[in-house]
């Protein structure tokens, strides 16, 4: 029920300083942000990703300055989340240090990020809860803290042209997640797609198809090459079926260009990031693990579906604004929820939601019997 709450709570400041501008907005902000960071901070064996990090958090030594960068058996990691734990373990031995740490980072990130970026930053909060906190806060929390940097520094830079400063803050990046390789090449995709007024919904679809097309033979290549770890070699098994597919052309292609062609219309800076968004999107036809490129811009997505929201809203009748409002929200609720649905384990039905329903804490630590048969058997 405290998702819930939650919920509720947001929609509330959303209600009461976006549209209302009633007094205490920056309070009742970052207490807004406090309460996502103890939320995500405090749970206890919630997220499939986090109990994989609990285990691999016990072979992390504590900080040792006289070996800054260990190698560890058994911990398929990059450095900055090694060092960050083992920092960590200076507070305390408890995991759940490195999850306040972690929570704080990736909160505190996306709340700057929207503040800096747009006034109705309490909607892009809500579309932020609905559509990626529990993923980035409870699943991918390497790459989270990798997307944190890219939001505080790296976007900051690339916006004043300052290259040298954009691709060292790159570089730490790449300390805490590998995918972060592909914002190398952003400066020049960004420029591309800043100066083109090409029909990017045509290129894109074009691109998703061929990929569907080349997938087989891609992935034969891969393999036969043994370019591939065991850790790549798994996004190999992938097999969508029509369903998914057409699902993927939606979400990863239609939505953002849909978004963008909005934003446009509001003149939003941050639009462009859109377009990159869905040509990122459009390749993960042809090799789905080009999807984990594409939580580096979900932010942007999200921030601009709020632009939209709130100055639809304000410029619709008075007496149809509660409705329209409503429709909205259960449509992002359940349009980017719908694979929480998707079953996990087909021998007992189990579904995606069970990693991260119910919610414990520890102050009240008990073990799902659902999550921990999720985690051990899939």
């Amino acid at each position: 029920m405290i998702y819930f709450y939650i919920f509720f709570l947001l929609i509330f400041l959303c209600y009461n300083f976006d549209f209302s501008n009633k007094r205490g907005k920056d309070s009742a902000y970052w207490i807004a942000c406090l309460i996502l960071i103890l939320l995500a901070g405090f749970r206890y064996r919630v997220g499939g990703d986090t109990l994989n990090y609990m285990y691999t958090h016990e072979l992390i030594p504590q900080f040792d300055i006289s070996n800054i960068f260990p190698r560890i058996n058994g911990v398929r990691a990059e450095q900055g989340w090694i060092m960050l734990t083992s920092l960590a373990k200076l507070i305390g031995p408890d995991f759940y240090w490195v999850q306040l740490i972690q929570a704080a980072i990736v909160n505190i990130a996306f709340f700057t990020f929207f503040k800096r970026y747009t006034k109705y930053y309490f909607s892009c909060v809500l579309f932020y809860y609905i559509c990626a906190y529990f993923y980035f806060n409870f699943e991918i929390l390497r790459e989270s803290l990798a997307v944190s940097i890219f939001l505080l520094f790296s976007i900051k830079y690339l916006a004043e042209k300052k290259y040298l400063k954009y691709y060292l803050s790159i570089i730490v990046t790449m300390a805490f997640h590998s995918s972060a390789i592909l914002l190398v090449i952003i400066p020049t995709l960004y420029n591309f797609v800043n100066k083109k007024d090409a029909n990017f919904l045509v290129i894109c679809s074009i691109i998703y198809v061929c990929g569907l097309f080349l997938n087989p033979l891609f992935n034969q290549l891969i393999i036969g090459l043994g370019l591939f770890s065991d850790k790549f070699g798994t996004y190999l098994d992938y097999n969508f079926t029509i369903f998914g597919k057409i699902m993927g052309y939606i979400l990863y292609v239609l939505l953002p260009l849909i978004v963008y062609h909005y934003a446009k219309k509001y003149e939003s800076p941050s639009r462009y990031f859109l377009v990159i968004y869905a040509l990122i999107g459009a390749s993960t036809s042809l090799f789905s693990i080009f999807f984990r490129f594409i939580n580096y811009f979900t932010p942007f997505l999200i921030l601009n579906m709020a632009l939209i929201f709130v100055e639809l809203l304000l410029n619709s009748k008075s007496r149809t604004r509660i409705e329209n409002s409503i429709i909205y929200v259960l449509f992002i609720v359940v349009f980017f929820n719908q694979r929480i649905f998707v079953t996990v384990d087909k021998n007992n039905n189990y579904k995606w939601y069970s990693y991260w329903f119910p919610y414990h804490s520890i102050f009240d630590p008990q073990i799902d019997p659902t999550r921990e048969y999720i985690w051990r058997n899939n």
